[in-house]
Formats: C-alpha cells, structure tokens, sequence
C-alpha cells in the first residue's frame, strides 16, 4: 500500500541489517535483522529471519541496506 512507504522508508533509512552466518547469528538474538526489527518492534527476534521482506520493500522502490560487520 503506497500509504506505508512514508513510514517503510524511514524504517529502512534509519536502519541497517548486518550479514552473519547461521552459526553467529546467536551472538545477535535475532538483531541482526534490525530493519525488520524496526517494521515489526513486537515479533520475537528469532523469527525475524523468517520474514524475507527484502525483495518486496526493494520492489516498492526503497533502499534495504545488507552489510557486514565490519
């Protein structure tokens, strides 16, 4: 719904995802996903990985920014 790119984008502005791999990601409870920590505050963290929102938020046009730790 175009109503929620206003938001959708200032959540992806404001925000980051760190890249680990399955086995590290228990270092970060889950935060490593911090843009759809940001979209859904509420949900636990272990099941952020399980939302795979980056081809559609990258369809609406908005930037959703994947780096490494480092």
């Amino acid at each position: 719904d175009e109503a929620d790119v206003p938001f959708l984008l200032a959540q992806c502005r404001g925000s980051r995802n760190i890249e680990v791999s399955r086995w590290n990601g228990w270092i970060y409870g889950g935060l490593e996903y911090q843009i759809e920590h940001h979209l859904f505050p509420r949900m636990p963290c272990h099941n952020l990985r399980n939302l795979n929102l980056k081809g559609q938020i990258e369809k609406l046009g908005v930037p959703y920014v994947s780096t490494g730790f480092f």
